[in-house]
């Protein structure tokens, strides 16, 4: 029988109240997680639909985890010629439709094409998103003020979650130090890696946001092996669905209280180190 859980009990979302120094700390593998906000995300649309959900659609489903990949960026020349459709995944890319790649594909491409307007906007109120497929894409969001105001780009500087948190298992270890990388006036981007042929980068923008960085020592390991956890608070929770998995995980309401997660496999922070933007 394959191994299940329910979406609402794998632990994605903390608050900020956790993060201290002492604190043990539980980190779940980061593909389970991105499962359980898939499958919450999932649910909750269902909900709004028929206001009816079958038990069962709660379910994260190991076996039907995504691998990942490993990708590359497109060459700037190919990727300004082929598009972000489903003509590509099918004549380009030579994708099955009824694959499972194709169908995780698929997403990316209502990601990019519908909730990614083509002026930056989104449908969430403040928020700045582009889709990039190349190198020099993700150097030109990263230098216009789009997502980080106006700024130096040589004063941008990358936040990342150490390597060893971002795939395969799940990791306990004891918070030595944390650090408030940007706080909710410094203009601060973070890009997710999606499912994609090459890689594909959501990068965006959102308001009323806090990162820090945590330096953890591993329960099962010596002091010198000490690793980085990166994680993103929105500390605005107003107008988010009272479903959402964040509310489940750490048991308040919209706009009481922060929800905070980890940015772990396939995520990047960078923070503009310029004056704070008002």
């Amino acid at each position: 029988m394959d191994h299940v859980v329910k979406a609402e009990d794998v632990r994605v979302f903390f608050r900020v109240s956790e993060l201290r120094v002492g604190q043990e700390l539980y980190i779940a593998d980061s593909a389970l997680q991105m499962a359980a906000l898939e499958r919450n995300f999932m649910d909750v649309a269902e909900l709004s639909r028929s206001r009816r959900v079958e038990p069962s659609k709660y379910y994260v489903i190991y076996s039907e985890i995504p691998e990942v990949p490993v990708r590359s960026f497109l060459p700037a020349e190919l990727a300004e010629v082929i598009p972000l459709t489903n003509k590509s995944l099918s004549e380009i890319f030579k994708l099955h439709p009824s694959s499972l790649f194709a169908k995780n594909s698929m997403k990316t491409l209502q990601i990019c094409n519908e909730r990614v307007h083509k002026d930056g906007t989104t449908v969430m109120d403040g928020e700045a998103a582009v889709c990039t497929t190349s190198l020099e894409g993700l150097q030109t969001v990263l230098k216009s003020p789009l997502l980080l105001g106006p700024h130096n780009a040589a004063n941008i500087r990358a936040v990342v979650t150490d390597p060893r948190l971002q795939c395969c298992s799940d990791f306990t270890g004891k918070i030595v130090e944390v650090r408030l990388e940007a706080d909710e006036q410094q203009r601060h981007a973070i890009c997710h890696s999606l499912m994609y042929p090459s890689a594909v980068y959501l990068c965006h923008f959102v308001p009323q946001g806090r990162l820090y960085s945590v330096t953890l020592k591993p329960s099962n390991a010596d002091d010198e092996e000490l690793v980085q956890a990166v994680g993103i608070c929105h500390m605005d929770t107003r107008g988010w669905d009272p479903l959402h998995l964040a509310f489940l995980n750490v048991h308040t309401t919209p706009g009481h209280g922060e929800a905070c997660h980890w940015l772990l496999k396939g995520s990047i922070a960078f923070v503009n180190n310029d004056a704070y933007q008002k």
